[in-house]
């Protein structure tokens, strides 16, 4: 699925107030999913954890699929076309 599809389906099945019109939901919503990951890595940290257990890795992926989420609503809710985003990914 390209990014432009997944950001489709991510906005037509995605419920907050004023959608389309805020841009403070998504971006608290990054916010969020920042700190998660940080707690996870202090976490880590503490632990001094050299592998990721099973646990740690489905978490992961829970909170990196949280994060995307809310990138692909806060791009949409800042106008960003996001095949732009998809051409610096491509180059760099």
């Amino acid at each position: 699925m390209e990014l432009e599809e997944l950001q489709k389906h991510v906005v037509i099945s995605t419920t907050y107030p004023d959608k389309g019109d805020n841009i403070i939901y998504p971006g608290l919503g990054l916010i969020s999913d920042i700190g998660k990951i940080s707690k996870l890595l202090q976490t880590l940290v503490a632990n001094q954890n050299k592998e990721i257990c099973a646990d740690d890795q489905k978490s992961i992926e829970r909170l990196v699929g949280n994060l995307f989420h809310n990138i692909l609503l806060f791009c949409y809710e800042a106008r960003v076309d996001i095949r732009n985003i998809e051409e610096i990914l491509i180059r760099e």
